[in-house]
């Protein structure tokens, strides 16, 4: 329940949250997701750390033509990609597609985290980096705070 209460009350509603919870108890076993969850974890302390509790919203695509790196550009074409469908199934409610969705992006995921140095000096860089991860943070944030969900096989 922790997973989808993360949200202010005044922007759900409780059908909305028994729906997100039914979602996330229904994927939480599967291994596609439990590696997301894992990887998202890394995503989110990073994008709270550096953007605070907005994440993304405030630099989302900044930056796009500053990415070069191979695994990069693959997760941006990925999250460009999957988020259009992710957000479709979010509002419609159907928020196990969009988590099942989701799932598909944590080899992209791993492979940034393997390839790729967010915290670089050139600042430009940096922030480019993290509105990527901002906006898969993002993404994931409005279904449930995925590190509660599976937190003891993450941790």
């Amino acid at each position: 329940m922790r997973a989808v209460l993360h949200k202010r009350v005044e922007d759900v509603s409780p059908l909305d949250v028994l729906i997100r919870a039914q979602a996330v108890e229904t994927i939480r076993g599967q291994a596609e997701f439990v590696e997301l969850a894992r990887l998202f974890k890394r995503v989110n302390n990073i994008v709270h750390g550096e953007l605070g509790p907005l994440g993304g919203a405030g630099v989302r695509n900044q930056g796009r033509d500053l990415l070069k790196e191979p695994a990069e550009i693959a997760l941006r074409e990925a999250l460009d990609r999957v988020g259009p469908k992710m957000t479709a199934f979010s509002s419609s409610g159907k928020y196990l597609e969009a988590l099942r969705v989701a799932s598909d992006l944590a080899p992209q995921v791993d492979r940034f985290f393997t390839d790729v140095l967010v915290m670089v000096e050139d600042g430009n860089l940096r922030q480019a980096r993290l509105a990527l991860l901002g906006e898969l943070r993002d993404l994931v944030w409005d279904i449930a705070n995925i590190p509660e969900v599976v937190q003891e096989q993450v941790t």
